[in-house]
């Protein structure tokens, strides 16, 4: 029975998913068009920052699920951010970071023309944006407590 339980929740999960991504994908159309005709690019610049990393985090659900079952203190896997969840941060927002007016971190922008086309065509920080909101919460784990049995 617990089998049935778990492809149950799995086909859930994988339907879930599919209409998020079906969703997103209708939404970014609209809001690029009413951009586009509008000139008001606030709109779909903030939902499209916020939306894809909360995406991220909606398929680390399952991971999440998972460690908040087990017993013992949440943790924070410090490595996992610098390595994975800075970098990733800095490409998902780098057109942000580099090149809007007033930008602090214009120092940081990458040479190299193909990689600047590449972040700006928008899918590849995109990638970025649900590889942050992914890491972000798959970065907490429960520690869990181990009995020190002496066995004498």
């Amino acid at each position: 029975m617990q089998i049935w339980k778990e492809k149950r929740w799995i086909s859930l999960y994988a339907v879930v998913l599919l209409l998020t991504i079906f969703v997103l994908a209708v939404l970014d159309v609209r809001l690029s068009e009413h951009a586009q005709q509008t000139f008001q690019m606030f709109p779909y610049i903030i939902s499209m920052t916020i939306i894809y990393p909360l995406f991220g985090m909606l398929v680390g659900t399952s991971y999440i699920l998972n460690e908040h079952k087990k017993r013992g203190k949440w943790k924070l896997n410090l490595g996992k951010i610098l390595v994975i969840g800075l970098p990733a941060f800095y490409l998902s927002y780098y057109t942000v970071l580099v090149f809007s007016i007033d930008a602090p971190l214009h120092f940081l922008s990458i040479p190299g023309g193909f990689f600047n086309k590449m972040m700006l065509s928008g899918k590849t920080m995109h990638f970025f944006q649900i590889l942050l909101g992914y890491t972000i919460l798959t970065s907490f784990y429960k520690e869990e407590k181990k009995d020190h049995l002496n066995v004498s």
